[in-house]
């Protein structure tokens, strides 16, 4: 028994061409039967237009049929609900496959098609695989997150590595700045000589001096970390997440959350204290000995101002060396700054190849998954790079006119360039700007571009042992219309136009008929056919014939009328008709119209004995 608001009752056609008479369905199987050109399509479209423009425009634009489109269409369903042209809101669903549908999605190209979009459906009505779909797009997205910030984080540490390199370049080289201090001090030596001054005490002024530069710097360090330590308050913070829970539970695991902040807060404060207090009396140990130092210079201070060209050479000499000194730092934090870079630099390289992982652990768990089956059908996943894609984006991104076939060579790549080695390579050199990028892109938006998502999660299906890609078109053609009858909306009716005309005769009788019998119990199926197999072997509950006003053919009153009944019908609609629908019962115009009518009656009586 199917749900009220699953089951098309009833069609009116308010159109001057058109008999106003409601024309009725069966909640099984009806079968919308006439000659070319008799209005059976066109019923079967205004119908869906009607239920689901938007399906119906989509279905046209793959299919590039052409039906005229009748305004004033009413659809009744079983519940009570209209279906029309211009209504807001579409309450009802259901499954329209207009003619040739199913083959022209065969010819698709694309690198994904509607039959990917319908294979996907499918899967996903199984409830683990719909779990982990879940799960791969959850963590695509915490992906993606986590790259934009690591690529952030890698430009501006490679901008700060360049601005401490330039500033090593304005201090001078190591080399030239500890030539320079020997020269400096070759000639203060030979002045001293010529002074009363020893060359021990001058020698102990000069050490004096200089200790005192370096420990004034380390004064400096300290108190500035002394300053930084204390002004952090905590080391951690809550963590936020989007959680599918209730507020009840999400309020518990906040109050959670801040009694652990509380209790690290509070470790950290007993450690901040025991660091501070080890600083400081790192700091008054540097203090001691500058003082120590500052008690030697001091009385040998005023005999060296004396003579002042051994001053001046003094105070060049310490210049020179705090520049030294300020080398040595700068070179160190230049160091640590670089190797942070090259640390993200591999963070970034290998989150980009987490996407691979992420889509291959995804199509694992489908093709592990024994309860994905669906009548012959069997499915299964795979994760392809999108080469193509990929190399679109490169050639929108890279400026041509320079070389970048050393790091990517775009005509004989494939995915076995994806490798840790080459892409840390090419986001290198993007960043260092050795490839050229084209104007207006940046290093920072070419690789959030660039480090993207370039895999896909594809299915396969296979009947018999056959793959859809390798099928006959006709094979292919009836894997998709029993993918397409079997889909959840599942019990919403299926409209289909001529499904015959994109299978072969044995796949009607062997596949399609057995299949249509079984699922018109689950679902509503409303059927074009001028196959007289689909409606006899299926054995379609109600039958509709239709016709056209023309001389060979002529309707009582309309351009346009529709008969309905029982295949079991063989009386004229009333004495005396001589038009065409009235003048015979059902199934003369089945025998009449149908291909094989006559046969597939025979066959069928013989069948029940009637």
């Amino acid at each position: 028994m199917k749900p009220d608001y699953q089951v098309i009752d009833s069609v009116e056609i308010l159109d001057k061409e058109f008999s106003p008479a409601p024309i009725y369905f069966n909640d099984r199987l009806t079968c919308i039967i006439g000659g070319k050109s008799t209005g059976k399509s066109l019923l079967l479209h205004n119908m869906a237009s009607a239920i689901d423009p938007n399906q119906v425009s989509e279905k046209i634009d793959v299919t590039k049929n052409s039906n005229k489109t009748i305004d004033e269409v009413k659809v009744y369903w079983k519940d009570g609900a209209i279906s029309q042209k211009g209504s807001d809101f579409q309450e009802h669903k259901i499954v329209y496959i207009p003619q040739t549908y199913l083959n022209r999605l065969s010819d698709e190209h694309e690198e994904l098609t509607e039959i990917d979009e319908i294979i996907h459906d499918i899967v996903m009505l199984n409830p683990e695989a719909q779990k982990a779909y879940d799960e791969l797009n959850q963590n695509l997205g915490e992906l993606k997150t986590e790259i934009d910030r690591v690529i952030y984080n890698l430009i501006q540490q490679y901008n700060d590595w360049q601005t401490r390199v330039k500033s090593l370049a304005e201090i001078g080289t190591k080399i030239g700045l500890e030539k320079e201090i020997k020269k400096l001090k070759e000639e203060k030596e030979k002045l001293s000589k010529e002074l009363s001054l020893s060359e021990e005490d001058i020698s102990t002024y000069d050490e004096a001096i200089k200790a005192i530069s370096t420990l004034d710097g380390k004064i400096q360090t300290i108190e500035k970390s002394i300053e930084t330590i204390r002004g952090i308050q905590s080391l951690v913070t809550l963590a936020t997440g989007d959680y599918d829970l209730s507020d009840d539970l999400l309020l518990k695991i906040r109050a959670s959350g801040e009694k652990a902040v509380q209790a690290a807060d509070e470790i950290w404060r007993k450690d901040q204290e025991i660091l501070l207090t080890d600083l400081q009396k790192e700091l008054q140990e540097i203090k001691d000995k500058r003082a120590e130092k500052d008690a030697i210079a001091k009385p040998l201070s005023a005999k060296i101002s004396e003579n002042e060209a051994i001053k001046k050479l003094t105070e060049a000499v310490q210049d020179e060396e705090k520049k030294l000194d300020k080398f040595v730092e700068v070179e160190k934090q230049t160091k640590k700054t670089e190797e942070r870079y090259n640390e993200l630099l591999q963070q970034l390289t290998a989150r980009f190849m987490k996407y691979r992982e992420l889509h291959q652990a995804y199509a694992t768990a489908i093709n592990e998954n024994r309860e994905l089956a669906m009548e012959d059908l069997e499915f299964s996943a795979e994760a392809p790079f999108r080469r193509d894609a990929f190399t679109q984006e490169i050639q929108s991104c890279f400026d041509r006119r320079t070389s970048f076939r050393s790091y990517i060579d775009l005509e004989k790549y494939d995915e076995s360039w994806v490798a840790a080695d080459n892409v840390a390579k090419l986001i290198n050199a993007i960043v260092d700007g050795t490839i050229h990028l084209i104007r207006n892109k940046t290093p920072e938006n070419v690789l959030r571009e660039l480090l993207g998502d370039w895999y896909n999660s594809t299915y396969k299906v296979s009947m018999d042992g056959d793959l859809i890609d390798e099928m006959s078109p006709g094979k292919k053609a009836l894997v998709l219309l029993k993918m397409l009858i079997s889909l959840a909306e599942s019990t919403c009716p299926i409209l289909v136009d001529q499904p015959e005309d994109d299978l072969d005769n044995r796949s009607i009788f062997d596949e399609l008929i057995p299949f249509i019998k079984k699922k018109k119990i689950m679902r509503q199926i409303i059927v074009v056919t001028h196959n007289a197999n689909v409606v006899l072997g299926a054995d379609s509950e109600e039958v509709i014939v239709a016709n056209q006003n023309g001389k060979n053919s002529p309707n009582k009153k309309f351009r346009f009328e529709y008969r309905s009944g029982s295949i079991e019908d063989d009386l004229p609609e009333e004495s005396g008709r001589t038009d065409t629908l009235g003048k015979q019962g059902i199934q003369q115009q089945i025998c009449d119209i149908l291909e094989g009518g006559k046969s597939a009656f025979d066959l069928r009586k013989h069948k029940y004995r009637i």
